[in-house]
């Protein structure tokens, strides 16, 4: 075969070309570029020919639906270090991608290395303060990739990604001190330990993904274990049980909201684990390695490439859904002597007092008087404990007698002070009777504002009926 020069830019910088073609072609069109994974085949030095074969071997993974045709991926049955993909709807089966390539025998440690510090290197240049700079599908909500559809996918690569991180740091942990020569070098034993790990079967399709999180856990590690992991005994740290319950701990405080630095960091802070209990001492020295910025950076990224299995279907999370205290009130409007009196560790702030005229304006509002163009508002605000709210649902009327002008409700959504959304909802016009519904979901928030406003002649806004549902 003829021998390539690696171009100077990367496989996916602009601009881009594509070919479409029959899925039965696809699988010849496969098995020539696999010629492209072989190092000889590539002119220059081994930095280019392996930085060549890693790009080429990732577009060999890419899945895509053209004509009602979708590529499955699977584990092989034979050796479960070597991903199958399909490109006739499971009728035939061929090698995708053989994670061995990133896990060659000790006779190309070289190799290895110079791989595994190359895709670390690279992914912390990458990272620029935000986690849309390396991992967009990391990003809940509407703007993230997927939409909110995606948040099931992005729970998902997150719970494997952190028990990916749990698991790495007992076995990283448990192989240094078999074998304290090698981690002399921590790229060495990033190496030794990610080779060892996949072999069992802990983790296997997150295998091409594993190595950097392993760089990083291990030199966090490394530089602590005399006084972090050196305490642990050997009991907590092949404590499988206590593994799963640490890890599901930090996912189930971290689900549903963006992963930022001081969220992961204090995701064991709320476990109530029993002093001196197994899952206490591996808490304690877990939440010292999440607190590692290159460990912060590499989970993100691990939680990027995880997303795609997630979405596939090939990993699913094994953690059970902590029991959640569900807080839920409808508040109707009654009368004048009825306001609304919000759940425990709640309030609630209206700049409208509770109105009855004229009929049907009841409840928190505000009724205008008679004018060529009159503007009427109510603000309700509440806050609460840190709530992932599930339902939000409000009833009022806002008069549109006269349609030439607005009727509308904003709600603001807060966490932490700063504002996660920020949506308008238009009103129709209809004769002194605009039924209000407000309804989102799935927002980890602790403040919420309502605004309900409306300018026309013969101006009026209330809300008379409330209903949330949230689990903190």
């Amino acid at each position: 075969m003829t021998k390539y020069t690696k171009p100077l830019s990367g496989i996916d910088d602009l601009p881009l070309s594509a070919i479409i073609i029959n899925n039965k072609w696809r699988t010849i069109f496969d098995g020539i570029l696999n010629d492209l994974t072989k190092m000889e085949n590539w002119l220059g030095s081994e930095i280019d020919a392996q930085n060549a074969t890693q790009q080429v071997l990732e577009k060999l993974l890419w899945s895509d639906e053209i004509g009602g045709v979708e590529t499955m991926l699977r584990q092989s049955v034979v050796n479960p270090l070597i991903l199958e993909q399909s490109l006739d709807n499971g009728d035939n089966w061929q090698q995708a991608f053989d994670f061995g390539v990133l896990l060659q025998a000790n006779r190309d440690t070289t190799y290895q290395k110079n791989e595994l510090s190359l895709i670390y290197n690279e992914i912390l240049e990458q990272y620029a303060y935000t986690i849309q700079s390396v991992a967009p599908k990391a990003i809940y909500g509407v703007s993230g990739v997927d939409g909110v559809n995606g948040d099931v996918w992005r729970d998902t690569a997150l719970c494997v990604s952190l028990r990916e991180i749990v698991n790495l740091c007992c076995e990283i942990e448990i192989e240094r001190r078999k074998t304290v020569t090698v981690f002399a070098s921590v790229v060495t034993g990033a190496l030794a330990i990610a080779s060892a790990v996949i072999a069992t079967g802990i983790i296997v399709l997150s295998a091409g993904t594993l190595l950097p999180i392993a760089l990083a856990v291990s030199s966090a590690i490394v530089g602590a274990s005399a006084s972090i992991f050196g305490v642990l005994s050997n009991a907590v740290l092949n404590n499988l049980q206590a593994r799963d319950t640490v890890a599901c701990c930090a996912y189930n405080a971290l689900k549903g909201q963006n992963l930022t630095q001081a969220n992961l960091l204090n995701s064991l802070n709320a476990c109530g684990f029993v002093a001196n209990s197994h899952e206490a001492q591996l808490s304690g020295a877990i939440q010292y390695v999440l607190g590692q910025d290159d460990v912060y950076v590499t989970l993100l990224y691990s939680i990027e490439k995880n997303f795609n299995f997630a979405k596939l279907g090939l990993s699913q999370c094994a953690c059970n859904p902590v029991s959640a205290n569900t807080v839920s009130f409808i508040w109707n409007y009654t009368n004048t002597a009825t306001p609304l009196v919000p759940p425990q560790n709640w309030t609630f702030w209206s700049d409208r007092g509770l109105i009855n005229v004229p009929v049907p304006y009841r409840g928190y509002g505000q009724y205008g008087v008679i004018t060529a163009s009159s503007y009427t508002s109510a603000n309700l605000h509440f806050t609460m404990p840190l709530t992932t709210l599930r339902k939000l649902r409000l009833f009022g009327f806002a008069n549109s007698s006269v349609s030439n002008t607005f009727r509308r409700v904003i709600t603001r959504w807060y966490r932490g002070g700063l504002l996660l959304r920020n949506s308008s909802h238009a009103l129709p016009a209809r004769l002194n009777a605009n039924q209000l519904v407000v309804m989102d979901s799935n927002h980890a928030v602790d403040r919420l504002e309502i605004l309900i406003e409306a300018q026309q002649g013969f101006s009026g806004v209330c809300a008379y009926r409330i209903e949330m549902d949230s689990v903190i």
